[in-house]
Formats: structure tokens, sequence, C-alpha cells
């Protein structure tokens, strides 16, 4: 009993076949990409089975038959977001993965899913049509917002550059003197000019806060009632987890899977992710700091003084429009190099912003950063940890999850002065659950690597086991670019340890890598002492560094007898 009858229904059509039961799972997995039509679900289903002709719903015939087929029933309606599942020979499941088919039989490699909460399940096939018809007449009567022309559009600007005329016109009008004072000859006038100047700055810095966090935080009847912010953060974890199924299946298969489609209804109404979460506070700080030039520009004009709000407003937007369609497109150092706008697209098309190796390797001397390059491909991501701090613009969609979170930080750094009072940590250490975490301290680093459990892949193991051992060479490194208490080896001689390291940490690597297991074993004895030994000369050469040369020499002799 491996068979099911797989019927699946959009608003304008049903169709229905008798399918493998792996096929009905790949379907129901396929609904990650929110389609709204049998040809969205049809395209979405490439992520998880490679494509053929007539696509992967060929062949299925027309009209909606209900009645149980082998191992039992499974309905898919892309209207009501419903889905019954009555088989016995699986479970459909909000989050799970499927095994990748190659065309020719399913592979090892697991593509994981995560379908939206507002996607019903159901195992109660006599209730599931009545249930399907409810929630398509409510589907109908709710039609999805499309929220970014308001978040980006005038309603915008014109909030920015209202508040940002109470808050600074009047203020920048009687600061007009400020600039022709800090240029005075006389230096009592000049130094109180500049302590007024900034205490002004900081002022203005609390204002186009103040008026950033009050544009995230009022409701508004163009976006339903909602504010801003819970807009913008109600969907950003689903898509987040959308995201890390990609970015693990694009690692095993070596390939982006394949994205949603532009014209999608999950495109256009889909959500916001974290990534343009962050893009978009900087782009509204950005556009909030522009208008509060503008004023003060307006300010010093011998004509200043006249303008009314609506005269700046008219000058101002096409003057803010084009910043923001500048900021969006043009490629940004804070982002690696990418545009605003790409970082946005990327995430709503669910494609994981992927690093080339020369990105993964910000440091050439680096043993770690020269281990992750190699592991690719190399996703790279926004956190926000640039951002302001507080409730307002922090990811936690409640005051309550925010507080929660700050009690959980205080009893961490209470912990930590407790145990530093008594002695048991120093200056730089944290408190490491010992249990759960292998702890390597000293140096210029503190390094915690997951304890490894029973069930931990062997070989998964031993990559964990050389990047502590990369860490540790890190830490050598690290001491070496540093000049020394006292007289030592000078640039050049450093520079040719720090080489001769590097090169014995590589030929440790590529005897580890081999193959061949017993030759592997033959070889490795010399190279760690090859590796040692120019330990011992950097030791030798630099006595301020024995402590970390002795921890990565003992880890070192740890490997020899596999206790590593």
């Amino acid at each position: 009993m491996s068979e099911v009858r797989l019927v699946i229904r959009d608003a304008k059509r049903d169709i229905h076949a008798n399918r493998h039961y792996s096929e009905a799972h790949a379907a129901v997995a396929a609904l990650d990409a929110e389609p709204e039509t049998i040809e969205d679900l049809d395209l979405a289903l490439e992520r998880f089975r490679a494509p053929r002709q007539g696509g992967v719903v060929g062949g299925f015939s027309p009209g909606l038959d209900d009645r149980p087929y082998d191992s039992g029933l499974v309905v898919i309606d892309l209207a009501a977001r419903l889905v019954l599942c009555d088989a016995t020979s699986f479970a459909a499941s909000r989050i799970g993965s499927v095994r990748w088919h190659d065309g020719q039989q399913a592979t090892e490699i697991a593509a994981r899913y995560v379908i939206a909460d507002d996607w019903q399940f159901m195992d109660d096939a006599l209730a599931w049509e009545g249930q399907a018809e409810h929630r398509r007449r409510e589907r109908l009567a709710n039609p999805p917002l499309d929220a970014r022309p308001i978040l980006y559009g005038a309603a915008l600007l014109d909030f920015i550059m209202k508040s940002c005329w109470e808050a600074f016109r009047e203020p920048s009008l009687a600061a007009r003197d400020v600039i022709p004072a800090m240029r005075s000859a006389d230096a009592a006038t000049a130094e109180a000019a500049r302590t007024r100047a900034k205490a002004l700055d900081a002022a203005d810095d609390i204002l186009v806060t103040q008026i950033h966090a009050r544009w995230l935080t009022t409701p508004r009847d163009d976006l339903h009632g909602r504010s801003p912010r819970d807009v913008l953060l109600e969907r950003m974890d689903f898509i987040g987890r959308c995201l890390e199924g990609r970015c693990q299946q694009w690692s095993q298969q070596g390939h982006c899977p394949r994205p949603l489609d532009a014209e999608s209804a999950a495109y256009r109404f889909g959500g916001f992710g974290r990534h343009e979460n962050v893009v978009y506070y900087e782009m509204v700080r950005g556009l909030i700091n522009r208008c509060h030039d503008g004023i003060l520009d307006l300010a010093e004009a011998p004509d200043g003084a006249a303008v009314t709000c609506s005269d700046f407003m008219a000058t101002e937007k096409p003057r803010l429009i084009k910043w923001q369609k500048a900021w969006l497109d043009a490629p940004n150092h804070e982002f690696s190099g990418r545009t605003p706008h790409s970082i946005i697209d990327n995430e709503r098309l669910r494609i994981p912003e992927a690093m080339s190796q020369s990105e993964a390797i910000f440091d050439d001397d680096c043993p770690l950063c020269q281990m992750n390059g190699e592991f690719g491909p190399t996703f790279w991501f926004l956190d926000g940890s640039g951002m302001d701090e507080g409730f307002v613009f922090s990811f936690h969609r409640t005051l309550e999850e925010w507080e929660q979170e700050q009690r959980e930080y205080e009893e961490i750094n209470a912990k930590y002065e407790a145990e530093r009072a008594a002695g048991k940590l120093s200056n730089d250490q944290m408190p490491w659950d010992d249990d759960k975490f292998t702890v390597i301290q000293g140096g210029d680093m503190t390094l915690a690597f997951a304890a490894p459990g029973p069930d931990d892949n062997p070989a998964m193991a031993g990559v964990v086991g050389m990047f502590k051992l990369g860490a540790l060479l890190g830490d050598v490194i690290t001491g070496l670019r540093k000049p020394p208490d006292q007289a030592g080896p000078t640039v050049g001689d450093s520079a040719k340890l720090v080489d001769k390291l590097k090169r014995d940490f590589d030929n440790l690597r590529d005897i580890l890598g081999q193959q061949d297991a017993e030759a592997s074993c033959a070889l490795l004895e010399p190279v760690v002492a090859g590796f040692q030994e120019t330990l011992h000369a950097v030791s030798s050469a630099r006595p301020d560094l024995a402590d970390r040369v002795e921890r990565l020499t003992s880890a070192l002799d740890q490997m020899l007898s596999g206790g590593l």
C-alpha cells in the first residue's frame, strides 16, 4: 500500500490522479512556496523533484474525485489553503523534509520545507469539503494586502516630511546664529557656539529616533488598522525558516534550489523577511536624516523663514524620492557591496545570499577562514546588529517577548559578574555550560564548540576537531601579528613563521582528507611532528606566546592519541 488518491484544486479547476505517496508528500512540501494556482504548484514542485515533460502534475484527470485509493486520500485545496491527509502511508505536517528526486530515483538529499501558519491541515475525509468552501469564502472577502507601495511610497515620505517639519523647523530657525558664532574670532564665543551645536545635534539625534519609532508603531487605516512594524514582522520568522531550508538544500545539491516566480502571489504578497527589515530600517533612517538636513539648509537660506510646510514638502519630496531610488540601487559598503534592492528582491524570491570564496576568506592568514571558504557555498546574512536598541527596533512581535529576552540577558550577565567576582573567570571570559560546550579560552579569543553527542556523524566530528585546531592556530597567528612586549623577531621573521604554520596546517588537513586510511595513519605522526617543531620555533622566538603554543601542541598530541 504505497499509493494515494491525490486531488489538487485551485480557484478555477480540480484535478486528480493515483500517485505514489512520495509524490503526494512532495506536493505538500511545495506549499512552502505558497502557490495559488495548479501552475504555481507545478513550478514549486521543481524544488523537490526534477522537471519532466508535461510538468510534475502532468497526466492528472480533470474533476474532483475524492474516493480513497490504496493507502488513502490527499486533497490540496490551494484556494482554501487547506490540506486533507487521510492516509496510512504518510502524515502531512507543517514542517518536514522530502528526499530530492532526480528524475530516476529519490536521492539522499533532504529538502526541508516549512508551511505558513494560515494553511489548515485536516485528517477528516468527511468534513474537508465544507471546511474548504468556508475558507474559500473567507479568503475572497479578505484579499491580501500589498503593503510595499505604502511602506515605501508617498505615505512614508509625507509622514517623514511633516514629522521633521514639526520637530526641527522652529529649533533650526532659532539656531541660525550658531554656525557664524563658531567662526568667531573670539575663542570663548566660538567654544560656546560649538558646545551649543553639539547639544543641538544630540537633541536632533533623539528626535530622529523618535520620528522613526513613531512611523513604525502608528496604526494606519491603509494597513487595515495595523502599524508598519506589525506588517514588517508578521511573516519574518516564516521567511527565515524557508531560507534556512534552501541554504541547506543548496549546500547538498551544489546549486540554488528553484526560486519563486516574480509574478507569483508569494512574491507580491509574501511579507517581509529579516533582510528586508534591516534594509528598510537603514532606508527610513536615511530618509529622516536627509529631510532633517533639508530643513537645516532651509533655515540658513536668506528667505527660509517665510517658507511654509506645504512649500517645503513640494520641493523636498522629489529630492527624497531621488535619494531613495539612488540608495536602493547603489552598491552599499555596509552590505558587502550588494545593492539594497537586490537584497530585498533575492529574499522575496527565496534566494539565499551566497558568498564567493574570496568573500568568505576575509583574512588570508586565518585558518578558520580558509576552511570556511572551502565548505561552499557560504551564505551571507544581515542580523540587524547595527539597529537601535529597544523594543520598537527589535525583531520581537510583542513587548512580552522582548522583556523576557532582557531578563535572560540580565541573568547571564549576573552569572558572569558573580563568577568573575569569585575569581572563576577573567575579565575577557564568559560563563559556559560545560555539559553543552567544549570551551577553548586564552590569548585573544574565547571559543565554545557544541559538545559532540552520541548520534553525531563521525565525519562531522572530525571536521569539528579540525576547526578546533584551526581556532587554536588562529590564536597563535594573531599573537604573531602583534609586536612583542620585548625585543623579538622582526616583521619579516614573524611573517615567515606564519607562512610555515599555515603550510603545516594545510599538510595536516591533506593527510586527514586522504581516502587511503592506512597511508593517512602512516603519515600523520611525521606531519604532526613537523607542525610541533614549527610551534617550538614560535615559542622560542616569542616567549610571550608560550601559553598559546602549548594549547595547540597539546591538542596535536591529543589528535595522535585519538582524543581530539
